[in-house]
């Protein structure tokens, strides 16, 4: 057997150590990877659902535009049959929109467009499931759209 030099002795097992620090920096560097894409995927969804509380508040705004001037406020203001019934339809399971809340839709005399013009204000909420404080509150997943428009 041949004695080792005491240079090469000194050296025995450093390929071991370097590989260790590589494997350890590429599994950091897949570690943020994977967080930067578990974000990604948090704010797909927050937009989507954005994009779904905006297409329900719409639709209300519409129906309500369309709704006889006369009958506006008895139908739409201080939970009227034609709001619960759109309500109704936000808040049914399978709208895309997971935990959906409905504030009241608020109708306010606009003075000087027209008469009998009104400001209406519609909030739609949504939450994610598992998620019990409200947005804000840390990272949770859920918001309100809020919508003004003058009708008449």
């Amino acid at each position: 057997m041949t004695k080792l030099s005491s240079r090469a002795q000194r050296q025995q097992g450093s390929i071991m150590i370097e590989s260790l620090v590589a494997i350890l920096l590429f599994s950091l560097g897949v570690l943020a990877f994977v967080g930067q894409q578990l974000s990604a995927l948090k704010y797909v969804a927050d937009s989507r659902y954005r994009t779904e509380a905006a297409v329900w508040a719409d639709t209300l705004i519409a129906e309500m535009t369309v709704a006889p001037q006369g009958t506006l406020m008895a139908q739409y203001a201080g939970g009227g049959p034609a709001f619960v019934a759109w309500r109704n339809r936000v808040m049914a399971a399978g709208t895309g929109l997971p935990g959906a809340t409905v504030a009241n839709v608020t109708l306010a005399l606009a003075p000087g467009v027209t008469p009998l013009s009104f400001d209406a204000t519609v909030s739609v909420g949504w939450q994610v499931r598992g998620n019990e404080q409200a947005y804000g509150a840390g990272d949770q997943l859920g918001g309100v759209y809020t919508t003004t428009t003058t009708l008449y």
